[in-house]
């Protein structure tokens, strides 16, 4: 069975969804037998490559807050991933393009063909980005963050460094503007669609439905 997921690592709900979802599958002792299905969705296709200014500093340059006052509108979101047990650092974040962070799992993915290292790198390149609010256009982060998980440091830069994988983002995106779709997470589970963080009773339901229907 087969669920597709598209996501990106600078989204915070994405962040909890998928983290949501895996524990799911998990519970139902269902990891050996679903293929997750990453696909990818960017935020913000224009966002720069560095970033000077954290997210907080540029929403309290922007609104004129306090540090007190960005920390709260930051809060839902940090209890959002509390209680799905990541940490989830909004405010020191830098917003930077996540084109090659999306290249590059799509490579683990379809170039490596293993989708159990792709689903470790996606996990690590959100931890990277909301707990340790590295920038993820940084190559040399990318690179060490594969080799995190079992990959050729020499073959991710050799990867990073051409436009492969490029035209398979963008034709992922365009699915989501074929279906109507402007935001992540954005979920397929057995032909039925998810938009938007889900509960996890009801990813249970439709993940338990679509098994035992399919099986």
């Amino acid at each position: 069975m087969e669920i597709s997921i598209w996501m990106d690592y600078a989204c915070p709900y994405c962040y909890v969804d998928f983290v949501r979802l895996q524990k799911v599958i998990q519970n139902l002792d269902l990891d050996k037998k679903i293929y997750l299905n990453i696909h990818a969705a960017q935020i913000d296709p224009g966002a720069p490559k560095t970033s000077a200014n954290t997210t907080g500093q540029l929403l309290a340059i922007k609104d004129g807050l306090t540090k007190k006052e960005v920390l709260q509108r930051f809060e839902t979101i940090k209890e959002l991933g509390q209680n799905a047990g990541v940490d989830i650092k909004y405010q020191d974040t830098r917003n930077t393009n996540t084109m090659d962070a999306h290249r590059l799992v799509q490579w683990v993915l379809h170039g490596l063909k293993n989708q159990d290292k792709a689903v470790k790198l996606a996990n690590l390149l959100f931890k990277t980005y909301f707990t340790e609010n590295k920038e993820l256009a940084d190559h040399e982060v990318l690179i060490d963050r594969a080799y995190q998980v079992g990959i050729d440091k020499a073959k991710t830069k050799k990867m990073l460094d051409s436009d492969e994988y490029r035209d398979l983002v963008i034709e992922q995106e365009d699915i989501l503007q074929d279906r109507n779709i402007n935001s992540v997470p954005y979920m397929v589970i057995d032909g039925h669609a998810y938009t938007g963080i889900q509960d996890e009773n009801v990813l249970k339901q439709a993940i338990t439905h679509a098994f035992y229907t399919v099986n």
